[in-house]
């Protein structure tokens, strides 16, 4: 019984992905206000029922799509890489260029900010309280900086995407 449970879960993850690199494909080319789900379903060459039974629509589809890229880059949090875990994630904004500012645009400042605060806070907090480890700092000091860095980085990306992305990460 675990083992198709285990089993379904790969399954499950692995659709969603498929769904979720086929809404990245059609992003190059509209906006996310163009795009239906038949489109998606089309080019993913999945049914609608699968689509519907993982996401109410395209925009849950895209949130899971940056949560999940995004978890993925900021999952080795640790103080000592800290730096290279931003610079990846710069990486892959670059990587994904055609797809992103079209995603901000379309979606807007503070529904970009609302998908991806959480993880980049996430990812701040753990690296402070790791810097942090040997020295008394009240936990509301802790979750202030952290608050202070995820705003600053999302402020940064936002720029540096209007700017077209012209310096190196």
């Amino acid at each position: 019984r675990r083992g198709s449970t285990v089993a379904y879960s790969i399954m499950t993850e692995m659709t969603k992905k498929v769904l979720s690199e086929s809404l990245k494909k059609l992003l190059i080319t509209k906006p996310i206000n163009k795009i239906t789900v038949k489109d998606v379903v089309n080019n993913s060459k999945l049914s609608r029922q699968t689509f519907y039974y993982h996401f109410q629509d395209i925009y849950e589809l895209l949130d899971w799509t940056i949560k999940t890229e995004l978890k993925e880059l900021l999952k080795n949090n640790k103080s000592d890489n800290w730096k290279k875990t931003i610079v990846d994630l710069l990486h892959y904004i670059q990587k994904n260029e055609p797809m992103l500012p079209c995603v901000i645009e379309s979606i807007g400042f503070e529904r970009f900010e609302y998908i991806i605060y959480p993880d980049l806070y996430k990812f701040c907090k753990n690296v402070i309280n790791e810097l942090t480890a040997d020295t008394v700092i009240i936990n509301k000091y802790k979750n202030f900086l952290a608050n202070f860095q995820a705003v600053s980085l999302i402020g940064m990306i936002l720029q540096w995407t209007k700017n077209g992305m012209k310096d190196d990460p």
